[in-house]
């Protein structure tokens, strides 16, 4: 008996010391994990950054089985039978770093990215840093399961592991859609004439939206429809117009930078373009072989394309986009000789699909 009684004194002395070892154990903590990846830091940055493709990836963070993902632009969640939490966008520093706010199944802390060019600027170096508060049920769990670095700090390493592999599907990544002859209604529009070299294009297009749209606004002018672009040379230097569609017919301007015209009703070749830009070169090959096909040419008098930029320009390296082109066109003239070997010119009827700007 007094062996039993020994023996229950010992476990429970055994069990106080392990709670008082438990709570005596530090509450924060703070996780780091490095990768190089194999991309530059402005296409990393991004694709990090990008909550809807953290679904690409996170299998390898948390592996349990039937994740269900939620995201949007700035958040993204999970739940499955087991886990559930969130990562909420809370600043972007440029393509610099991320902060984040983490929810982990009850732990709550910080989420933050760092982005540095390699010295092989092809490739950056990302430090993923996780750090919280543990409660007394997370600390027994992390002494079990080898101390909370391994726990997040395994789930990081494989996490960024994959990113790398995901960024290169989502680099080549590029859809190229002909949707075919289409007629462009007659529109009348305000727009900043601009020509900046080719790799300033964003920047200016950006900067240009911002002055239209702020002047549209002050001036009380009723839109219609989306902004465009009319590119008239595409060299070295892009010569551009970016442009507001209007209700009414504006004559004069009270600024000397913007003016305003009207856009005829044209036939144009419909192409849209999603995925990364450094591929966009393929519209213009697709257009040739879609034109060629159908017995129609280019037709440049007035500009060379119309295109609609479906997001807002990004300037921070943005690795996709969506861009619908619009090339004014014209049939052939296809000679064609008769029997008596008079030589007849043949005029095609024009396609009827049409689309608003």
């Amino acid at each position: 008996m007094k062996i039993a009684k020994y023996i229950v004194l010992l476990l429970a002395l055994l069990g106080v010391a392990f709670v008082v070892f438990i709570a005596t154990q530090p509450n924060h903590f703070s996780v780091s994990a490095s990768f190089t990846l194999k991309h530059p830091k402005d296409s990393v940055s991004q694709f990090i950054s990008d909550a809807s493709k953290w679904k690409l990836w996170f299998n390898n963070f948390e592996t349990q089985p039937k994740n269900i993902f939620t995201s949007d632009d700035s958040s993204f969640s999970w739940i499955n039978d087991n886990t559930k939490g969130s990562f909420i966008l809370e600043k972007k520093y440029q393509n610099d770093s991320i902060a984040q706010k983490l929810d982990y199944n009850g732990v709550q802390g910080k989420s933050n990215w760092y982005f540095t060019s390699n010295s092989d600027t092809q490739k950056t170096d990302v430090s993923w840093n996780i750090s919280g508060n543990l409660d007394f049920k997370w600390k027994i769990y992390a002494l079990l399961n080898g101390g909370i670095e391994h726990f997040f700090k395994t789930k990081q390493e494989k996490a960024l592991e994959e990113i790398n592999k995901q960024i290169v599907n989502d680099i080549l990544f590029r859809q190229i859609s002909v949707t075919g002859i289409i007629t462009k209604h007659e529109v009348n529009y305000l727009f900043k004439k601009d020509s900046v070299a080719l790799p300033n294009f964003k920047k200016a297009l950006a900067k240009d939206l911002i002055e239209v749209s702020l002047f549209v606004k002050q001036n009380n002018i009723e839109t219609n429809g989306n902004p465009f672009v009319l590119v008239y040379q595409n060299s070295k230097y892009l010569k551009f117009a970016t442009c507001y569609p209007v209700t009414e017919e504006i004559v004069t301007t009270t600024n000397n930078t913007i003016d305003a015209a009207k856009l005829r009703e044209f036939q144009a070749l419909k192409v849209t373009f999603k995925g990364n830009i450094a591929f966009k070169e393929e519209v213009f090959t697709k257009a040739k072989e879609y034109l060629e096909k159908n017995k129609y040419s280019f037709d440049e008098r007035e500009f060379k394309w119309l295109e609609i930029h479906k997001e807002e320009p990004n300037t921070k390296g943005a690795i996709s986009e969506t861009i619908e082109y619009y090339f004014p066109v014209k049939r052939k003239y296809i000679p064609e000789t008769s029997q008596d070997s008079t030589q007849v010119e043949i005029h095609p009827t024009t396609e009827t699909n049409t689309d608003s700007i």
